[in-house]
């Protein structure tokens, strides 16, 4: 599901509607995109990613895909 759509490591509202149209359709099971842990480590700079000082938007970004 490689979307290269976050800012800065953190998904938007992009993903919110990619995931929730999954769940829409009655899919079973969604597997997200890699996360990566280091800046340096991203194949593009929308990668998502847990890097950031600060990782509390990441964690509430991923709370409101899985709600």
């Amino acid at each position: 599901m490689a979307q290269y759509s976050c800012i800065d490591g953190t998904p938007d509202d992009y993903y919110l509607v990619h995931v929730g149209s999954r769940a829409h359709g009655g899919a079973g099971l969604v597997f997200t995109e890699m996360v990566c842990v280091a800046a340096d480590a991203r194949i593009s700079p929308g990668c998502a990613g847990l890097y950031r000082d600060g990782a509390s938007q990441r964690v509430e970004a991923d709370r409101r895909l899985r709600a």
